[in-house]
């Protein structure tokens, strides 16, 4: 993925219907928010990937600066660290 790619309204409403289910997540299962949590205090982007795989979310990262990240990635702050991933198809 280069940064040239823009993302197209599939791209966009792909991506609201990932972070849609990830908000309703962690608003009611207090299991996956709490392990959600976990994985991102920690930085353990390996289960940061095995949470997020089942919703759609792939290449998921964590960072403590949100950087400059392109057009087709975007990132949400979470417990003091930015969670990122593409949404460029």
């Amino acid at each position: 993925m280069t940064t040239d790619e823009r993302p197209n309204a599939d791209d966009l409403l792909s991506y609201a219907r990932k972070l849609h289910e990830l908000a309703v997540l962690l608003k009611f299962d207090k299991d996956f928010e709490r392990r959600f949590s976990a994985a991102v205090e920690a930085g353990d982007e390996r289960e940061l990937a095995g949470l997020l795989a089942p919703l759609g979310f792939e290449q998921a990262s964590i960072a403590d600066e949100a950087g400059e990240r392109g057009v087709c990635e975007r990132c949400v702050f979470w417990h003091g660290k930015w969670v990122c991933h593409p949404i460029c198809m």
